[in-house]
């Protein structure tokens, strides 16, 4: 029988939502005995980090984070990771506002591109270091722009054009459609 309003006394631990949605409080224990386990599992986890960087003498920065980290739970840590790729996007703007793509850098990008694209492919194609391993893009671009990723949507939209056009030859070899 499913519990209603009326009938609410055979039911007494039952929590309605709406008319069409219930859960009892034995529902609702359950999911916050999950959230407290995980959470315990991800600071075990995040502790031994520590540990291990402690260990192997790490830079304190690293380290420090890490013991920040480990005061979080799973949500904070999900909602902690957001704010930092919200933050790396906007030093990015910032950066490519005053710093705008190099024209020679780019074409030099493109004739290694065009290169790349007579070469037949390796068993690490849809790899992203090993395209750019192969591409060699640092001999055409400033380090700091490389690794704060001016360059990366070109370079990602040459890795896909890439692959594309050696879709079947990299099915062929990995033995079965890699996406």
């Amino acid at each position: 029988m499913k519990p209603t309003k009326k009938n609410n006394s055979l039911y007494p631990n039952t929590k309605y939502v709406n008319k069409d949605m219930y859960m009892t409080d034995n529902e609702n224990n359950e999911v916050i005995e999950d959230s407290l386990i995980n959470d315990k599992k991800f600071k075990k986890e995040i502790n031994k980090r520590v540990k291990k960087l402690i260990a192997i003498s790490a830079p304190d920065i690293i380290i420090e984070r890490e013991k920040y980290i480990a005061t979080l739970t799973v949500a904070e840590y999900k909602n902690f990771l957001n704010e930092e790729k919200k933050e790396e996007k906007k030093r990015l703007n910032a950066y490519m506002k005053k710093n705008p793509l190099k024209e020679d850098a780019v074409k030099k990008l493109y004739n290694a591109f065009d290169k790349l694209l007579e070469t037949p492919p390796n068993f690490l194609a849809y790899s992203k270091i090993s395209f750019n391993m192969k591409l060699d893009p640092m001999k055409y671009v400033d380090e700091d722009e490389f690794m704060m990723g001016v360059y990366d949507p070109l370079i990602d939209s040459f890795q896909d054009e890439y692959t594309k056009k050696y879709k079947k030859e990299l099915d062929e070899m990995y033995g079965y459609p890699v996406v």
